[in-house]
């Protein structure tokens, strides 16, 4: 491989282009954006780059910390460049719709959206890239009620999946929709919500839903202590230490036993364990898990280049020793329906191979 080789033609990705942005902040001490990567992929470019490029700040946020701008994670860093990548598509949209009985006033719910939009300032994102990286700003545009009349069952179904599948803008914002649809054949209706993936997952979602129904109903909103992800993290690592340990010990519990099992294992230094299996292997074995109740994610082509599917377990500190074994297990047995050859071993990280 020469200074000449190109980065994408080497089997690079989008998802391979933001572990390379990481790589080189940690080799280099310097921050290169997702899109100077894009825009120089070939090497002896890219080398300039990183030569010309400023120090990286140290992007720790503390208490305190201002709710006007701050810098993005790493995680929503990807889900922009994947958004910008696939424009127009709704890859990162999680969309919401319920069954309302009885009238709803449309005034009425379109205060009590303004209100939580005052109680969560992530309503409000939009993202910007930055020489320095990309960075979150909580100054959008509030997204105004949309109030849709429809004329029956199948109609309501149409504008709900339209709204849903409206890309959003990550740079303009905002990140996230409401929508009332009326039936005029029925007293019914349905409220829909769209929420991109770069502010919420869907365990905010619901606590947003459970807020915008207290204050619709004019009610005190839901007792929940009101800290930002990150002050929560931040918490957790001051003075619960013992669960990061137990997080790094399930960890290593749950590789060294697929390892000894034959698998694959991929390193890590969180706590999710990649488990690597042969191309066209990955999704199907991923099927086969879900079916047994074991839920983990799944990369494969063309999300990954050929050669890196895997499957990705996801580890908590408060799984124990049971639930390792029993995930263990499962993934055994889904491994002999699918006629995976192992070569147990004690260490090593020999391929499993599949049978001709």
């Amino acid at each position: 491989m020469g200074r000449d080789a190109h980065f994408f033609l080497l089997g690079g990705s989008s998802l391979t282009a933001a572990q390379l942005a990481n790589r080189i902040r940690e080799r280099f001490g310097c921050r290169i954006a997702l899109t100077t990567i894009m825009q120089t992929p070939v090497l002896a470019e890219m080398a300039a780059c990183i030569d010309q490029a400023a120090p990286a700040a140290e992007a720790v946020p503390t208490r305190g910390e201002s709710r006007v701008e701050g810098p993005a994670s790493e995680a929503q860093a990807r889900m922009v460049f994947l958004q910008r990548q696939h424009a127009g598509s709704a890859m990162n949209n999680i969309p919401l719709s319920l069954a309302l009985a009885g009238p709803i006033d449309p005034a009425r719910l379109s205060l009590a959206a303004d209100r939580l939009v005052d109680c969560h300032p992530e309503l409000r994102s939009r993202f910007m890239a930055t020489p320095e990286g990309l960075r979150v700003r909580y100054d959008a545009d509030a997204p105004a009620l949309r109030h849709l009349h429809v004329e029956d069952e199948t109609e309501a179904a149409r504008a709900i999946e339209a709204l849903q599948c409206e890309a959003f803008e990550p740079e303009t914002g905002p990140l996230w929709r409401i929508a009332l649809v009326t039936r005029r054949d029925t007293e019914s209706c349905a409220l829909a919500l769209c929420v991109h993936h770069a502010i919420a997952d869907g365990v905010t979602l619901m606590q947003w839903l459970d807020e915008l129904d207290a204050l619709y109903r004019a009610e005190a909103l839901p007792t929940v202590e009101r800290l930002a992800y990150i002050d929560y993290g931040l918490d957790v690592l001051a003075n619960e230490p013992s669960l990061r340990r137990q997080l790094h010990d399930n960890r290593a519990a749950l590789a060294d036993a697929l390892t000894r099992s034959g698998f694959q294992v991929g390193p890590s230094e969180t706590g999710i364990v990649p488990v690597y299996l042969p191309d066209g292997m990955a999704g199907r074995f991923n099927r086969r898990l879900d079916e047994r109740g074991l839920f983990v994610n799944v990369m494969e082509y063309p999300m990954v280049s050929p050669g890196a599917e895997r499957l990705r377990f996801s580890l908590m500190a408060r799984h124990t020793q049971a639930d390792i074994d029993t995930a263990v297990g499962i993934v055994r047995e889904t491994a002999e329906e699918l006629g995976l050859r192992l070569s147990r071993h004690d260490a090593g990280h020999d391929a499993p191979q599949t049978h001709a």
